[in-house]
């Protein structure tokens, strides 16, 4: 993949297949495609199971933890799916699915213990959560897989462009901005938090561009971890 490619690419499981970066990176994009979907997920287990991903990814969470909700998420969507416990024996339930069962599945692909296949997975899944499965629905996957490679650019920025942080950016401002966006899910002070950078004298364009940009933005976001130290 070159970077031309990269900046306009509308695949988002070949964009995150094509990039070597954390494992937290990866959980990270594939809980920031559940919230896209999350007004879908109305089981309190399923909810519930975006964030023990996003605290995996930032170990505050134990393995034990983790797995036990991964068990219970594939439960969940064994039911959601139709499926028979314990079998891959699909029971079939006519041609439509409703829309909370792919959330179910797009749940179920963010919980997988392999993070780069959760990210790879998950966009499919989420995809076909807010736009359907039908043929007329075409046109809506391919404006959700816009929107999620979107997601890909804000988590794992230009690859092929690294940026590197001066620690005189990192004021104590700048850090309380991050931190909230990062607690909240809230990254609606993006712009705030260029103009911060700006006068503890960053001048780097890339950053600056990407925090005025349009965004989207979720945790993860390259230059939100760039100044919180995460990786």
């Amino acid at each position: 993949m070159t970077e031309a490619e990269w900046l306009t690419c509308t695949q988002p499981a070949y964009m995150a297949a094509n990039v070597l970066f954390s494992d937290r990176k990866h959980r990270l994009f594939a809980a920031g495609c559940c919230w896209r979907a999350v007004h879908l997920v109305h089981d309190k287990t399923l909810r519930n199971a975006i964030e023990v991903a996003e605290r995996f990814a930032d170990a505050r969470c134990t393995e034990a933890e983790f797995f036990e909700c991964e068990r219970q998420v594939r439960q969940r969507v064994e039911e959601f799916m139709g499926l028979d416990p314990g079998t891959n024996c699909v029971v079939r339930r006519g041609d439509f699915v409703h829309p909370e069962t792919y959330a179910a599945e797009m749940v179920g692909d963010c919980l997988r213990p392999d993070a780069s296949s959760a990210a790879t997975y998950v966009s499919f899944s989420t995809a076909s959560a807010t736009a359907g499965t039908c043929n007329e629905y075409e046109a809506e996957h391919q404006a959700e897989f816009a929107a999620l490679a979107a997601l890909v650019r804000d988590i794992f920025g230009n690859p092929f462009r690294p940026v590197t942080f001066s620690p005189e950016w990192r004021t104590s401002t700048v850090v309380a901005l991050a931190e909230q966006m990062y607690e909240s899910r809230d990254f609606s002070a993006m712009p705030i938090l260029a103009d911060a950078l700006q006068d503890a004298g960053c001048d780097n364009d890339d950053i600056l561009n990407h925090c005025r940009g349009d965004g989207p933005h979720v945790r993860g976001c390259w230059v939100v971890d760039l100044v919180l130290g995460k990786e």
